[in-house]
């Protein structure tokens, strides 16, 4: 299984996850937080994870941004 470091576009690291996609390693960060998925992270938040559009390595709401990055052996 793929594996997919999270971080913000300040730097800060949010985690390295096992996952089939980058969609599904957003749902095992917010797992590890305490929430049932993603979805359920974004509507204890206040936001609409519709709202959140993706492209192949990032993530944002407003002015709100996740980098999710594959990651291979030896990074």
């Amino acid at each position: 299984m793929p594996t997919y470091q999270i971080t913000s576009f300040a730097g800060l690291d949010l985690g390295t996850y096992d996952a089939s996609g980058p969609r599904s390693a957003l749902d095992a960060m917010a797992i590890e937080a305490g929430y049932a998925d993603h979805a359920a992270s974004c509507a204890a938040t206040g936001s609409d994870p519709a709202d959140w559009t993706s492209s192949p390595a990032a993530f944002s709401r407003g002015d709100y941004a996740l980098l999710v990055a594959e990651r291979y052996e030896g990074q």
